[in-house]
């Protein structure tokens, strides 16, 4: 396994290219390999650490519909992050 912390889209763009590009791609439920599904979809939002290994996304599309729940103009300084989800 990749032992990487953070990683952005270029560094991620440079591993894919090493591989099949027929390959599968199948997400991990947790660090430690308890589960797998394969890669469906995938967004971007605005990610805001709790933690150096979790936080919350804010996703553009709530931001926009619901913006009296949210402190929008302190979201949208935060880090913009690409989310990849599973299949299930």
């Amino acid at each position: 396994m990749i032992g990487v912390n953070e990683m952005n889209v270029k560094d991620f763009i440079q591993i894919l290219e090493t591989y099949d590009p027929e390959m599968l791609v199948v997400m991990s439920s947790d660090s430690e390999g308890n589960n797998y599904s394969p890669f469906s979809d995938f967004d971007e939002g605005y990610y805001i650490p709790y933690s150096t290994y979790s936080g919350e996304m804010y996703f553009d599309q709530n931001l926009e519909e619901e913006p009296d729940e949210y402190d929008v103009d302190e979201i949208r300084q935060e880090q913009r992050a690409l989310v990849l989800f599973p299949i299930n």
